[in-house]
């Protein structure tokens, strides 16, 4: 027998062992070497142990009160059936894949996200609640986590680096846990009929197995699958009904309808994972029956030391007021608070949504080793019950749906707290490809300053810069969340992929260099980042305005500026926890310290996305009439970053989109005045210079307003439409040549990509030299144009004032 085959006979038997099926339907531990030395998870809030949290916003109090004491990213009261899970198994809780900060993923990593779904919803987390990190996506993760961390293992010189990630051949012999689906069935259950419904389950279920099946071609082994629990039990489903009809609820008070089309689910997927069992020969798959337990503590709530189970512990629903859970709200001109009820512990449902600590536990208990406790005592044993539950409904709350009455708590102090993401509206269910989404992401600007004068000013020592932008200075923020770039992108510089758009270097990595300081490392980037000196918050399809458009229809990311400087707000207070609590100073080397916030450099490069969306969609006159909405929500945000204590701003406009290559490539017989003398396409080009005129003027106005704030406003467009008009002068070839991917009437295949142009199949690689190509891929600049531009902004004769970077700290200068 070959050596690897032996190997993998090894891990098979070894896995078998560690599930080996008892004559009862339960999964008994046969041995004491079964021993997981991690567990990977994939999910929704069921499991999410703070992966949402970390992306789009804090959860705020009571939340987490029971055990951890404070917020701790799970959407309960204290810890998850994943947690105990890790208990029991003698393992840390998981972190998640999400959060950069304070990670330990020596023993395994949470993708699990609320709000996630098995299918593509489109549909936004602003609109219902659903989160753009679908199973697909996490399983996606997945594959970048297992190459990146293996990667940093054998490069890492710094112990550190070793000590928080797995060690390579530990992955085929870790535990994988699923709990996810919930959320497509309660959006089907939202917005199809009973046909269509029949319809999406198998399509959902196929979905399912496929992802499993990734995982399994990428080495794991042992499968914990949950199916999906009472979704008809849910309080926030069953309060306020009023004359119902008969049969709509069961003897428990769930709705039948809800839970019929669960049982019909949960059907298929166990047949589904049976035939998975005869696919996978080398899988060990547990069907574990949440649906049961769950149901089994809801329909006997009393025997078991619970309350009614229709009743919630936090948020306030009654009398026609919705109050979520550490939410305020205005009731008759009184501030009202969506607090806690202070005995969780006897609670099935935290917050109407979600299950209480005590609940989970119970939940726990019965799927590990298989009993009824009337009082919690967990116990650590090696046993697996084949029969289970999942989880209902993920993500953020609806407030369209009534809660029963709960005590009220009243405040009358106005402080700062963080939002939920409310479910409001229905879009409709579509599934679309990813590939070939256009995502128009570059730069714009206006006005033409003259050259800086040399100013007897000593230059800003800033200790760190924070940036905030989209894919024209992401380093790997949405490559990290969604997709990794293909090759050849990252060619010319880093000589592989690293999550930029362009060929090497964007105009944020000259910035830096020029500053004396590393390239930033992205927010969302967990594996192998360091913040000592500064954070990216950019992600690629970034928008100043909320988007109401899905990552999957047309690329625009689901991290807006107000969700980046919503991270900024958490980076800036976890990093200062951890540092002021971590005695040791190892743990902390790659964090900021917390006096480096005020000193530091704001960098901002947004805005091309949010009028490239309106050049899609809205009439010239509608582009224009939304661009003062547009500005101000970016003030707005400028406002908070000064509130949180950011005092230097250097602020792009945005560039000339008209001359984007995609903007010109198809245009044929165009009518005069279509194009300018330069051949951009004229109209696109006013509407930039019409924002950035108008955001020059918010600018200038913020300068009184914000009187300790250096506000440096930056000519983006003048540079770039400088270098495109003199391209051949500069040493370029054609402003509109397209080094990577083929674009043209009827096809567009973009840089990495494989397609068909008049029937021949051609990948979209490199032209043969970069450096003297202004466009990368036809939407972003190369290596050699962003090191041209860069030169041309950080003297400072683009800026007004007329101030080098470097010294754009001192704020005298700006005052009017």
């Amino acid at each position: 027998m070959h050596k690897w085959d032996l190997e993998k006979l090894k891990i098979v038997i070894l896995v078998l062992a560690c599930v080996a099926r008892s004559g009862r339907g339960r999964w008994i531990s046969a041995s004491a070497q079964c021993k997981f030395p991690a567990i990977y998870n994939f999910g929704d809030t069921n499991s999410d142990t703070g992966g949402v949290s970390a992306a789009f916003g804090p959860i705020p109090s009571p939340y987490g009160e029971t055990f951890f004491r404070r917020p701790a990213g799970r959407y309960s009261d204290g810890r998850l059936i994943i947690d105990f899970m890790a208990e029991n198994l003698g393992l840390p809780y998981l972190s998640p894949y999400l959060d950069s900060l304070g990670r330990d993923f020596r023993h395994g990593a949470n993708f699990a996200a609320g709000g996630s779904t098995i299918i593509i919803q489109n549909e936004t987390i602003w609109e219902s609640g659903i989160s753009p990190f679908l199973l697909d996506v996490q399983t996606t993760q997945f594959d970048q986590f297992k190459l990146r961390t293996y990667d940093l293992y054998q490069q890492a010189t710094d112990p550190l680096d070793k000590a928080k990630i797995p060690r390579p051949n530990e992955f085929s012999r870790a535990l994988y846990t699923f709990d996810i689906g919930q959320n497509d069935l309660s959006a089907a259950a939202r917005k199809l009929t009973g046909a269509q419904l029949q319809a999406v389950i198998p399509q959902i279920v196929n979905r399912f197995a496929a992802a499993l099946t990734r995982l399994y071609q990428q080495g794991a082994r042992a499968f914990w699958i949950h199916n999906v629990g009472p979704i008809g039990c849910m309080p926030v489903a069953t309060l306020y009904i009023r004359n119902q009809k008969p049969g709509l609820l069961d003897k428990v008070g769930c709705i039948n309808g809800l839970n019929n089309m669960v049982v019909e689910f949960n059907r298929q997927l166990k047949a589904r994972v049976n035939n998975l069992r005869a696919e996978l020969p080398h899988a060990a798959l547990n069907y574990v029956d949440i649906y049961s337990a769950k149901y089994d503590l809801i329909s006997n709530a009393k025997i078991y030391g619970f309350r009614d189970p229709m009743k919630i512990c936090c948020g306030i629903h009654e009398s026609n007021m919705d109050v979520w859970c550490g939410q305020r709200a205005m009731i008759n001109d009184t501030e009202v608070f969506g607090g806690s009820c202070g005995t969780a512990e006897t609670y099935i449902s935290w917050d109407g949504v979600h299950f209480s600590e005590a609940a989970n536990h119970w939940i726990a208990n019965l799927v590990l080793n298989g009993s009824r406790p009337s009082k919690i005592a967990f116990k650590q044993k090696h046993v697996i019950y084949n029969g289970g539950i999942n989880l209902v409904l993920m993500g953020p709350h609806d407030p369209t749906l009534k809660n029963a009455p709960r005590r009220l708590y009243i405040t009358y102090a106005r402080t700062h707290y963080s939002k939920f993401f409310l479910c409001k509206t229905q879009t409709k269910l579509a599934s679309m490809e990813l590939s070939g989404i256009l995502v128009l992401c570059v730069s714009i600007s206006l006005l033409l300053p003259s050259k800086a004068e040399e100013l007897p000013l000593s230059p800003c020592d800033y200790p760190a810069v924070y940036n905030f932008g989209d894919s024209n200075s992401d380093t790997g923020g949405i490559s990290a969340a969604f997709y990794p770039p293909a090759p050849p992108s990252g060619e010319t510089f880093f000589h592989r992929p690293v999550g930029r758009a362009s060929d090497g270097r964007l105009i944020i990595d000259f910035i830096a260099e020029h500053l004396g300081i590393p390239y930033l490392s992205p927010y969302l980037d967990s594996i192998g980042s360091n913040y000592r000196h500064g954070a990216n918050f950019a992600t690629g399809g970034a928008t100043i305005m909320q988007p109401n458009e899905s990552w999957f229809e047309n690329g625009v990311s689901p991290f807006p500026l107000e969700i980046q400087v919503e991270q900024y707000t958490q980076f800036n207070d976890r990093t200062t926890y951890f540092v002021n609590q971590e005695k040791k100073k190892s743990s902390t080397k790659r964090l900021p310290k917390p006096e480096v916030f005020v000193k530091a450099l704001f960098t901002l490069d947004i805005g091309q996305n949010d009028i490239t969306a309106g050049i899609r969609k809205l009439s010239l006159e509608e582009q224009k009439a939304v661009i003062p909405k547009i500005v101000s929500y970016y003030s707005t945000q400028l406002k908070n970053l000064y509130e949180k204590g950011a005092r230097t701003f250097w602020i792009h406009n945005t560039g000339p989109i008209g001359c984007l290559p995609v903007a010109t490539v198809k245009v044929q017989d165009p009518i005069p005045g279509y194009l300018d003398e330069h051949g951009c396409v004229k109209n696109q080009n006013e509407i930039a210079i019409q924002f950035n005129k108008e955001l020059k003027d918010e600018v200038l106005q913020l300068r009184t307003e914000l009187y300790d704030a250096s506000l440096v406003y930056v000519d983006m467009y003048t540079a770039k439409y400088e270098l495109i008009k003199t391209a051949e002068n500069q040493g370029f070839g054609d402003p509109f040549q397209i080094c990577c991917g083929y674009h043209g009437i009827g096809y567009d295949i973009w840089c990495g990509k494989k397609g068909t142009v008049n029937g021949n199949e051609v990948s979209a690689d490199s032209c043969p030299d970069p450096s003297v190509v202004i466009s990368w891929d036809g939407v972003h600049y190369s290596e050699a144009a962003n090191r041209w531009i860069a030169d041309h902004i950080i003297n400072g004769s683009l800026s007004d004032p007329p101030i080098a970077i470097t010294r754009a700290c001192h704020k005298q200068l700006l005052v009017p």
